[in-house]
């Protein structure tokens, strides 16, 4: 969510701050869709607790079956656990361990802006190849990105866009 948005029409700019685990914060402006200039950096107080790693993560879906094999046989992500309406995926292993866990809902409402899903991958152009040829949604093709990264962006059945990336060499 931006901290405060200014502009009229099409020419409406963002000012985003960027909260990491350390407590560090980074003032990004957004001058366009693809377009960031870092404007700031600050550490700030986290107070008397430390949050230790990111343990879940929640996307909610109409049809749980039809998600389960999205993320299942196209991401080939690891299912734990299917039940009532939901469904356990693990990624990574030991503590450094995150469930993404899928949830049935009524009406799923993927956003542009709010809580991005980004799967590092070891090859972005062949995971890319791979779901166009089981049917996925390619938002993005893959490109090189100036912060170090070659990213691509498809959506699942929900329409909720995850981001692909690897590092660039």
């Amino acid at each position: 969510m931006p901290l405060f948005r200014y502009g009229y029409g099409k020419r409406i700019r963002q000012f985003v701050p960027a909260l990491f685990l350390d407590g560090t914060v980074l003032y990004i402006f957004k001058t366009g869709i693809k377009n960031f200039i870092l404007i700031g950096r600050e550490k700030v107080d986290m107070g008397n607790f430390q949050v230790q790693k990111l343990n879940l993560v929640v996307v909610y879906v109409k049809d749980i079956e039809r998600s389960v094999d999205f993320y299942k046989n196209v991401l080939h992500l690891q299912e734990d656990e299917v039940e009532d309406g939901m469904a356990f995926f693990s990624l990574g292993s030991g503590k450094d361990q995150v469930t993404l866990m899928l949830h049935i809902a009524d009406e799923p409402t993927p956003v542009d802006y709010g809580v991005a899903i980004e799967f590092l991958v070891d090859d972005v152009e062949e995971a890319v190849t791979s779901i166009r040829e089981a049917g996925g949604t390619i938002i993005q093709e893959p490109i090189d990105r100036e912060w170090g990264v070659k990213e691509a962006i498809i959506a699942d059945p929900d329409g909720h866009k995850i981001w692909l990336v690897t590092p660039l060499q």
